[in-house]
């Protein structure tokens, strides 16, 4: 996929050097406890806690609202479930597949 360079431009990114002395040590102390630990597969990352740890670091330290509720919801997609999309059965998708 690519995007044009406007769209880019507009796209929200985190500008590290704004992080101050307390957030990074914050950061860098969860990184410590954390790199060396194993990952569950990116398809389970609902019930991994090493990445709900993460998540929560992160959040902590930027003022985020908790994530679980996105892993939950990432979770469940087919690309990374490897299940299929179901089709609702309607014409309109038969019709949407023979396009």
């Amino acid at each position: 996929m690519q995007m044009k360079k406007p769209a880019w431009a507009a796209t929200p990114t985190l500008d590290v050097r704004a992080l101050t002395a307390p957030q990074i040590t914050e950061l860098a102390n969860a990184y410590d406890r954390l790199s060396e630990v194993e990952l569950l597969p990116l398809a389970r990352l609902d019930v991994d806690s090493v990445r709900h740890e993460i998540d929560e670091a992160i959040s902590s330290v930027m003022g985020f609202p908790p994530l679980s509720m996105m892993r939950q919801m990432l979770a469940l997609e087919p690309g990374l479930t490897g299940d299929q999309v179901v089709s609702s059965g309607t014409d309109e998708d038969e019709n949407d597949l023979e396009a």
